[in-house]
Parts: C-alpha cells; sequence; structure tokens
C-alpha cells in the first residue's frame, strides 16, 4: 500500500522534477524512497525503500451370584544473508530470525483426573445411574467379592435380561492432547458363550455413542480384581463428554460385571 500511494503522488511531480533537473542536474528527494534524474539516461527513475537497506532477515468369590440372589512449534534461520540494493552498494550485514514465539509459551502440560467420586464411596453424584442397585456396599455383594477400593463398586448385570449403566458427563479442557480411561473391572459368568456384554463408551452430551472403548464378553470368570486402562482415540477436546459403562445380559446363565476405582487422566496445557 505505501508504494502504491507513493508512485500516485510521485507522478504529479513528474513535469516539476524534470524542469528542475534541466538546470540543476540530479535532485534527490529523501524520506522513506529516492526520486532520481540521471539527466541522459532518459529520465529513468528509481524507487528505493529505506527499510531495504541494512539486514536483512528471514522470517519463519462366588462370581456368579446374582441380584435377584442376594438381595511449539518454533523455526529460526541463523545462516548469515547478504543482500545486494540496486543503486547503493552492497549490503553484508548478518541477521538471525528467532522465529515466531511458541504456541504454548507458558504452558505447563498437566495430567489430571477429571472424574469425581471414581470410586464410587461418595454417594451415587454426580454419576446417573440406571437403576440404585446399579452401586453396591460390601454387605449387598455375593460373598468373595469385596470392593476394589472404599466400601462401594458398581455392580451390572446379575439377573437375567438386565440393562443396566452408569454414566457421568466430563467437561474436557480447550487444549487437552491425550486422555484415558483407568479403573478395575472384575467378571464372574456361567455364560461361557459369551452372550453377555460390558460395553464401555465415550458419549456426546446428549448421549449419543461416540466411541467405544471396549466390549466385553469374556466367555470365563475373572477372579479377581483386574486393572484396564483405554486411550480415548479422539479427547473431544472443549466438549462436554458422558463416560458411561452398560452391563447387558439375555435370558439365561447369569454373568456380574463389577467396575470400580475409575479415573479419566487428561493431559493439556495449564495456563
Amino acid at each position: 500500500m505505501k508504494a502504491s500511494t507513493y508512485l500516485g503522488f510521485a507522478s504529479s511531480l513528474v513535469i516539476v522534477l524534470v524542469a528542475a533537473a534541466c538546470a540543476t542536474g540530479t535532485e534527490n528527494q529523501t524520506g522513506d524512497n529516492q526520486l532520481v534524474d540521471p539527466g541522459d539516461d532518459g529520465g529513468q527513475q528509481q524507487g528505493i525503500d529505506d527499510s531495504e537497506a541494512g539486514m536483512l532477515s528471514d522470517e519463519g468369590g462366588s462370581q456368579v451370584q446374582g441380584k435377584k440372589d442376594s438381595g511449539s512449534q518454533e523455526s529460526q534461520d541463523a545462516s548469515s544473508q547478504q543482500g545486494t540494493d540496486a543503486g547503493t552498494g552492497t549490503d553484508s550485514g548478518t541477521g538471525v530470525d528467532s522465529g515466531p514465539p511458541k504456541p504454548d509459551a507458558g504452558c505447563v502440560v498437566t495430567t489430571q483426573n477429571l472424574l469425581t467420586n471414581g470410586n464410587l464411596d461418595t454417594g451415587k453424584s454426580p454419576w446417573v445411574l440406571s437403576a440404585a442397585d446399579v452401586f453396591a456396599a460390601t454387605a449387598d455383594l455375593p460373598t468373595g467379592i469385596t470392593p476394589q477400593s472404599g466400601g462401594t463398586t458398581s455392580w451390572l448385570g446379575g439377573a437375567d435380561n438386565a440393562n443396566d449403566s452408569f454414566y457421568q458427563a466430563v467437561a474436557i479442557p480447550a487444549n487437552a492432547t491425550a486422555a484415558h480411561l483407568k479403573g478395575y473391572k472384575w467378571i464372574g459368568t456361567e455364560d461361557i458363550a459369551g452372550s453377555d456384554h460390558l460395553s464401555i463408551q465415550t458419549r456426546s452430551s446428549a448421549g449419543s455413542k461416540l466411541e467405544e472403548l471396549v466390549n466385553l464378553s469374556p466367555g470365563k470368570s475373572d477372579g479377581k480384581w483386574i486393572a484396564f486402562d483405554y486411550t480415548l482415540s479422539n479427547v473431544h477436546a472443549g466438549q462436554t463428554i458422558q463416560i458411561a459403562f452398560i452391563g447387558t445380559t439375555d435370558s439365561s446363565l447369569n454373568t456380574n460385571f463389577w467396575v470400580d476405582s475409575l479415573d479419566l487422566e487428561v493431559t493439556y496445557c495449564k495456563y
């Protein structure tokens, strides 16, 4: 824009400058540019931007007992650069471009558990349960089964034609880069054919399935608490999602799904 504006203005001065050049030879107009009449070369005009002179930079138990039975990016150009400015000689200065500031300047990489009441021991909130008995205290569990931590665990299934679930809504930070769902599960089953299922999912805030982290249909009992760690393929940064557990059984051969001690570990920049 500056060059275009200047040339428009200079065209209105051509007649005056040519006349003056006949009397005085060469006239220089100082400022951002120079307008030169070299005399006999046909009135050649050359514009030189002072900003181009100088340094040049390049920017850059009983496991089958049912419930019914129990009750920067940064770039740097460190090379020396030499620029030749027509009509003014050669500039041999050297420039180093440190590049733009890092996008994550001031960022402290943080990994934090975003689930509330992940051990299920401080009541039901903020978990949403499909039925009251989805959370069970030690006294309500089959003989030999105890919570992985504390005095409460979730209990899905444990009856024919069950469709039990619980979930929690979680707000994911806008700059989150990774997320892992961790916890423990214990499955006790009579269903060798594996017709009963435990599905662990991420869902939208409205409850639509986004990703199924795992669908367990084991066909055998665990006999103990087993740790799991599932990676979310999409962290859904800046969104509110649901972490959901759904246990379903068919009309025969009982299966129990116990899940406890849950963490949703999310890595993000904390400023």
